[in-house]
């Protein structure tokens, strides 16, 4: 017997136009609201996100050593709200441990090494661990130590004594101001202090005083005047003093004359005249002595070289001396280096180069054999020493190389590694980005939810069946589209693209946006054309294709795929392919799942 489905739905429907626009407008309102939970967790679960998202480009950029440092993977939002509410600063990794950590390290006897670089221990800390265990070798932080770590990142360098206190110390660019200066009273047996192109005032260098065993202070580059130097004149243990100032002029020699223990004076820069020159008799310990500028002449050489035949370097670049001054020089029976022509002293060091070592930044290390350094010296002075025959079993051992121009390469190094920005606000945009689009995914199985509610009132019993039957394989192929992309894609089409670079001797330079952008969109494009056999057999269910018409247009959809994989991907031939390949498999399965998986009509006659 033959009977008519009466299971339609709408046949006993009482649900007007416009209540049906109601239920819709709750479920679409219940599902905004999902989103915005979605994208408020994903604000604050902003680094998370960014972190994973950015692993393979990170990892494939490390395997060609470009190394990325940009922030954005660092910022937590909620963090830093947390932080502006309850006052309490956001943890920054640091360690924790302090002296008294460290003297539980007193009762192991038999260690010899110990790096506690990045502790907060102090110089009491670390000479209390040195008394107990005087074999012990011990790594540390000079900053840490000093407890200026907050200034590594404007340049600040430090240097431990063998007691590990801060015995040098660099304050030198723009960024470093009075306020700096007021931290320095506590060190006590600081001998070099370098203050070269900071911004410091002479109101600053009162906090210097305390400082009683100071013995190089480079001011080089700064605006300090002669009252400032007035107020140093109680700092009667500098040996070294260098000045780069156009504020100074001979008002200040008698301030520069007091320290009458003075070894080497700079004066480069300032306005020092003949008449300045004659007060330096009364620096009788002065060997090194740098001048420049029109004020000074041949009158002004002849009375230096009568009030202070000690000299053993002049420096003469930039003044107005003659070949009339220059005879006077003979009276200088202990000079051993003399610069008429080249300004050695421009960035402030004079006779100090060495103190330009105290600075990480500025220097290098390498491992090289003791051979190696002994036929250098062989090398220079063949008639005192004999060449060294090569050890295969010599140990290599650190030597540092100092010089500024290792400061500059390591900042243009740093800036190149970090991704570029053109504008402002391209950072806080694109982080919002990864928020929205993160929000969305994470939201979705709500907001499909919502979605079928209202959809599913409107199916067949047995629609709904295909709903949970296939809705669960939709998004497996979604996760297996972007998962595919990350583990399997990425690695391989970056190996590309990088390696292109390579072969052309070009070096990418990262913009934020598109980086990002790209790590982003991608997987989500390859977890929506993963949905392509279902995509199929939903055509199959409108009766638009079936089994044999997909069959007998195999070569024309591979046509399309390769369109749709040129469109989706960057324009390279590793990432389109990479796509085509696993969509051509999956066309395969959408025809096995239309042949097996045929439709029925809902109003077909049911046989009882």
């Amino acid at each position: 017997m033959v009977t008519k489905n009466s299971k339609d739905l709408f046949d006993e429907s009482t649900m007007s136009f416009g209540d049906h626009l109601e239920v819709l407008r709750v479920h679409l309102f219940k599902a905004i609201i999902g989103l915005a939970v979605g994208v408020a967790l994903t604000l604050v679960l902003g680094d998370k996100l960014v972190a994973v998202i950015r692993s393979p480009i990170d990892d494939a950029l490390r395997a060609r050593g470009i190394q990325t440092q940009d922030d954005l993977g660092g910022f937590n939002l909620w963090d830093h709200f947390k932080a502006t509410v309850t006052g309490v600063p956001i943890y920054d990794g640091s360690s924790q441990i302090t002296d008294e950590g460290v003297k539980a390290l007193q009762k192991l006897e038999r260690l010899r090494q110990l790096d506690l670089s990045g502790t907060a221990v102090t110089s009491a800390g670390l000479k209390s661990l040195a008394a107990n265990q005087p074999e012990l070798t011990i790594e540390r932080d000079a900053l840490a130590v000093a407890r200026l770590t907050d200034l590594a990142e404007l340049g600040a360098r430090c240097q431990l004594n063998s007691q590990h206190e801060p015995d040098s110390l660099a304050f030198s660019g723009p960024e470093f101001t009075d306020e700096h200066l007021s931290r320095l009273a506590e060190f006590k047996k600081l001998r070099m202090l370098d203050l070269r192109n900071s911004s410091i005032t002479d109101a600053g260098l009162a906090a210097l005083v305390p400082l009683t065993n100071l013995q190089l202070l480079n001011l080089a580059g700064t605006k300090i005047t002669n009252t400032g130097l007035e107020t140093l004149a109680r700092l009667k243990t500098l040996k070294t003093l260098l000045i780069s100032s156009p504020e100074i002029d001979d008002g200040a020699m008698a301030s520069i004359t007091s320290h009458s223990g003075l070894e080497e004076l700079n004066l480069v820069g300032t306005r020092i005249s003949d008449d300045g020159l004659d007060q330096l008799d009364q620096l009788k310990q002065l060997r090194s002595l740098s001048l420049s500028g029109n004020d000074i002449t041949d009158k002004g050489l002849a009375n230096l070289v009568r009030k202070s035949p000690q000299l053993t370097r002049l420096d003469l670049a930039g003044t107005r001396v003659s070949d009339a001054g220059i005879s006077q020089l003979a009276g200088l029976q202990h000079l051993e280096i003399l610069n008429l022509t080249r300004d050695t002293n421009a960035t402030g060091l004079g006779g100090s180069e060495t103190f330009a070592s105290i600075s990480e930044q500025a220097s290098l290390v390498v491992r090289v054999r003791p051979s190696q350094l002994a036929n250098v010296v062989q090398r220079a002075y063949p008639d005192q020493m004999a060449r060294l025959q090569h050890d295969p079993d010599e140990r290599r051992v650190p030597l540092q190389l100092a010089a500024g121009e290792f400061a500059v390469f390591r900042e243009t190094a740093d800036r190149m590694d970090k991704p570029i920005t053109l504008n402002v606000q391209e950072a806080f945009m694109t982080y919002l980005k990864v928020a929205l689009v993160g929000g969305i995914v994470f939201a979705s199985p709500w907001i499909f939810y919502q979605v079928w509610l209202f959809v599913a009132a409107g199916l067949y019993p047995h629609e709904q069946k295909y709903v949970y039957i296939f809705l669960p394989c939709s998004l497996v192929l979604f996760m297996g589209g972007a998962l595919f992309c990350f583990f399997l894609v990425f690695p391989f089409i970056l190996h590309f693209l990088l390696g292109f670079n390579d072969w052309l001797e070009v070096t990418p330079q990262i913009r934020l946006s598109e980086w990002i952008s790209f790590a982003v969109m991608l997987p989500l494009l390859f977890g929506v054309s993963f949905q392509l056999p279902l995509v199929m057999l939903f055509l199959e269910r409108l009766s638009i294709f079936d089994a044999t018409a997909y069959r007998e247009k195999r070569r024309v959809a591979t046509l399309v795929i390769a369109i749709i994989s040129m469109l989706l991907t960057p324009a390279d031939p590793a990432s389109m392919l990479m796509m085509m390949m696993p969509l051509i498999l999956l066309y395969e399965l959408g025809i096995w799942l239309c042949r097996y998986m045929a439709s029925r009509n809902p109003f077909q006659p049911e046989t009882i």
